[in-house]
């Protein structure tokens, strides 16, 4: 009738049980500490959205911050990563009027800092490729 006889099935369920439960914890444990440093998971997550959001978090702690559009593969994403501060690297916000007023642009890693702006950071990953540079500059008074 079955593959395991009546008098074997408690057993049967209860190693079935334990089989799934070992895949569950094994998978798990890939889940938090193996697919976080692939580099197949960052480029399959879309990553280079979450890189240039936590950019735009950082920078926009010293002053208004833009985003290029098209940088990245989703707007939306790069913007919930800098408007929710999701960069555990954010350094807490400098107090007020502390310095000149600036102003910062996220765009193309190909572009050349124009006269009155300069890079002040070369967005990559961990693996080190570049996806964007992020442009400073004073804001008039």
């Amino acid at each position: 009738m079955g593959i395991v006889g009546v008098e074997r099935r408690r057993a049967a369920a209860l190693a079935l049980l334990g089989l799934v439960a070992a895949s569950g914890a094994l998978g798990l444990r890939d889940a938090l500490r193996t697919w976080p440093g692939r580099q197949s998971t960052f480029d399959s997550f879309h990553g280079e959205d979450t890189v240039i959001g936590r950019a735009a978090a950082r920078w926009g702690h010293y002053g208004e911050i833009s985003v290029h559009p098209g940088l990245g593969r989703s707007d939306l994403t790069i913007d919930t990563v800098r408007r929710y501060g999701l960069d555990p690297e954010t350094p807490a916000r400098p107090a007020p009027g502390s310095g000149p007023p600036r102003a910062f642009r996220i765009v193309g890693r190909n572009t050349i800092a124009p006269d009155g702006e300069r890079v002040v950071e070369r967005v990559r990953d961990p693996w080190g490729r570049e996806w964007a540079v992020v442009l400073a500059h004073r804001v008039p008074s």
